[in-house]
């Protein structure tokens, strides 16, 4: 492989894309009622007024939040010789002095926080970083500037690492896992699927379809929002293990060589959560929201014990 391109993450950036539009719409909504409202109602109160300025506010706030959250997603070309940022930037590899592949990256946005991603740092002192989260081929791009810049290479050839189900045994595995009812997202995950359970079944007794179809399609989505923060973790000599509480078959295992670094983080306003990045660059974010303080801190100090490296950015 002579060059490559990036790839945009298209699913996250339709997500974001989404609730920006549903901020936005609702702010707007709140606007036009309330204008109506002073234009119909000669007795408006301050109250209307308030309403207002706060909706217009909220949209400029929208409209900010877009534009700078894609002003840092741009295209990027690797080949050889040199990288392209986006359409007017490019820089020569020869001028790189420092590369960071992975790490927790300042991101300029209207609140400004660190994320993961890749810092390249050149002769003139620039600094130029993009973010995992926002290409499919990250992991590939990566690979590329590590062997070109870093192993100094001519060429270069792309490797996955797959996952392959292994049996293990039960008497060399730790466990670190926790109750489901014992935690908020846990608790809040069982409250609101029994609640919705007994609606659906109600509706069906009355045979009244519309609450079924809106029941069946919360605790639908409920479950699969809820369920991705429930994973808990095993760990043997070779092997680390990431299991969940409600997808039973779910079952990653990674080999404790093949490991690159794993990352204990908050994930937003999250519970806390692994993040593992493999040989390959690839990364995968694990939030296990029953696990305690203590046993993310034993679960820690067994994977450095293990030789894997733990940047812990919350213990």
């Amino acid at each position: 492989m002579k060059e490559i391109k990036s790839k945009k993450n298209y699913s996250y950036l339709l997500l974001n894309l989404v609730v920006w539009s549903i901020y936005v719409l609702l702010s707007l909504s709140i606007f036009s009622f309330n204008i109506i409202s002073l234009v119909n109602n000669d007795n408006y109160s301050s109250k209307n007024f308030f309403l207002v300025i706060l909706s217009i506010f909220a949209i400029f706030i929208g409209i900010v939040f877009f534009k700078q959250f894609t002003k840092n997603i741009f295209i990027i070309e690797i080949d050889l010789e040199k990288i392209k940022l986006g359409k007017n930037e490019t820089y020569y590899l020869s001028d790189i002095v420092d590369i960071k592949l992975t790490g927790k990256f300042y991101f300029d946005f209207i609140v400004s926080y660190n994320r993961e991603g890749t810092a390249i740092t050149f002769k003139d002192g620039t600094v130029k970083y993009f973010f995992d989260d926002f290409y499919e081929n990250t992991w590939k791009m990566k690979q590329f500037l590590e062997q070109v810049v870093i192993q100094k290479k001519d060429s270069v050839i792309i490797n996955s690492i797959e996952n392959k189900k292994v049996k293990i045994n039960d008497d060399e595995i730790d466990t670190f896992k926790g109750y489901t009812l014992l935690c908020f997202e846990g608790f809040m995950f069982w409250v609101f699927e029994f609640f919705f359970i007994a609606i659906m079944i109600s509706a069906l007794n009355r045979k009244d379809y519309f609450p079924t179809i809106f029941s069946v399609c919360f605790i639908t989505f409920w479950f699969i929002i809820f369920s991705n923060l429930l994973n808990y973790f095993y760990l043997t000599n070779e092997y680390l293990i990431v299991k969940n509480h409600n997808y039973f078959w779910k079952k990653d295992i990674y080999l404790l060589k093949n490991i690159k670094e794993v990352i204990i983080e908050s994930h937003g306003r999250q519970s806390l959560g692994l993040t593992i990045i493999t040989n390959d660059f690839k990364s995968k974010k694990n939030v296990a929201a029953s696990l305690y303080n203590s046993t993310w801190l034993e679960l820690k100090n067994k994977l450095e014990q293990q030789g894997v490296k733990v940047r812990s950015v919350v213990l």
